[in-house]
């Protein structure tokens, strides 16, 4: 198990290196559109494809806790997804094999181990499978004429909303993480260890996922903070948002400028 999450902080790490990164956003409010409840349903349709051919492989139990994992992934993954006119045909054909041949890789190397290997192979599967899945369908929407982001991103109505939705996205990163490992830590029989110990794993577990590694953006405007040790004030945002009210920056889209040179040579000095 060490040696499966080796790869995470080393990815991380990677991601960080970048001279821009992307910030992470969940829209909440696409769960309750037509659209993210078709994909939500896309994506139980799938875990119920994984989970068929892996009964009489590995029984019912690891088959069922895999197909959920997967579909819970894949669906609200692709439900709450920014973009809304990936080519779906393409995407179902590039994710459904890919995350069966996850799932039953993970299957045939751990199986024995019970349900909740299963769940985590099929969140696994479920991430890798909607990962490929979307690459392709946006690929194939592209050469169709589409592939355009929406026109007007919804979530992002000032400056600071990128920073707050990183977040935000890793909190809940997170918060799902802490949950998993304390039902491994305390009830699943070969994991089973003392609570203080299962807590403190579990809030290990989910500040490295969620702080760790979806919100990366967040993490580089601490490490920001801290770099400038004191010269830019602590409450940044809030130093920002002030400064706006009062004229000395004006906002362009996700950004600000600084409207005055007085300030702007004394930033660059």
């Amino acid at each position: 198990m060490l040696a499966l999450l080796i790869p995470a902080p080393l990815l991380s790490a990677w991601n960080a290196r970048s001279p821009y990164v992307q910030p992470r956003r969940i829209l909440f409010q696409r769960l309750g559109s037509r659209l993210g409840w078709s994909r939500m349903l896309l994506g139980t349709a799938l875990g119920g494809v994984l989970m068929l051919p892996l009964t009489p492989l590995f029984g019912a139990g690891f088959a069922l806790a895999a197909g959920a994992g997967s579909a819970t992934v894949f669906g609200f993954g692709l439900a709450l997804s920014v973009r809304v006119d990936i080519d779906r045909p393409r995407l179902v054909a590039v994710s459904t094999p890919t995350a069966l041949a996850v799932t039953a890789a993970a299957g045939y190397l751990v199986g024995r181990l019970g349900k909740f290997i299963g769940l985590i192979a099929g969140c696994g599967a479920g991430a890798i499978g909607l990962a490929t899945g979307v690459t392709a369908g946006l690929s194939a929407a592209r050469r169709n004429n589409g592939g355009e982001p929406d026109p007007d991103p919804p979530g992002v109505p000032t400056p600071l909303s990128p920073l707050r939705n990183d977040v935000i996205a890793g909190v809940v990163s997170g918060a799902v993480v802490v949950l998993l490992t304390l039902y491994g830590t305390l009830c699943v029989e070969w994991l089973r260890v003392p609570w203080p110990l299962a807590a403190v794993t579990a809030l290990a577990c989910g500040v490295a996922a969620g702080p760790g590694f979806v919100s990366v953006t967040g993490r580089q405007h601490l490490a920001l903070l801290l770099t400038t040790r004191g010269k830019l004030p602590w409450r940044l945002t809030a130093f920002l948002r002030w400064c706006h009210e009062r004229g000395l920056l004006r906002s362009a889209g996700t950004v600000y400028q600084v409207r005055h040179d007085e300030p702007l040579e004394w930033l660059r000095r």
